[in-house]
């Protein structure tokens, strides 16, 4: 899971380039970063919902546990994004509390992934799993 912790922290990234051009690029600019992060984000949590969440509940056999709330918070993410999207493109007021709402957001979820979901669906796999596992995470 260290692919998918290490595509945290790109996407935190790419997230404070989207800041960094709020505050002094020009609109396209801004909106040019915002949809790399959004395309960047959008897939990490589809791998997650068709590969590491189904694997981590089939293995734990933990139905409606961690990855439910998860996948919760993805939904959240996700309203956070398209608002933050309509206000960068309306160009209306609010943008730094709208980026600073998202990027808490997604810190906190991507710690709880990190500190439980990884690290228990790592111990659940075999090294050769493992590794057909991160062929598959790098293939999408």
């Amino acid at each position: 899971m260290a692919y998918l912790a290490a595509d945290h922290h790109r996407l935190g990234a790419l997230l404070d380039r989207v800041g960094r051009a709020l505050g002094g690029a020009t609109p396209d600019d801004a909106i040019g970063r915002f949809d790399e992060f959004r395309g960047a984000l959008s897939r990490h949590m589809r791998i997650e919902e068709e590969l590491v969440f189904p694997c981590f509940d089939v293995r734990s056999r933990v139905s409606g546990g961690p990855t439910a709330v998860l996948r919760e918070e993805h939904r959240t993410i996700e309203g956070a994004v398209e608002s933050l999207a309509r206000v960068l493109r309306a160009g209306e007021s609010g943008l730094e509390e709208e980026l600073g709402r998202l990027s808490q957001t997604i810190r906190e979820h991507h710690d709880r992934e990190e500190r439980i979901l990884y690290p228990m669906t790592d111990r659940m796999l075999t090294d050769s799993e493992r590794a057909t596992f991160v062929h598959r995470l790098m293939q999408e």
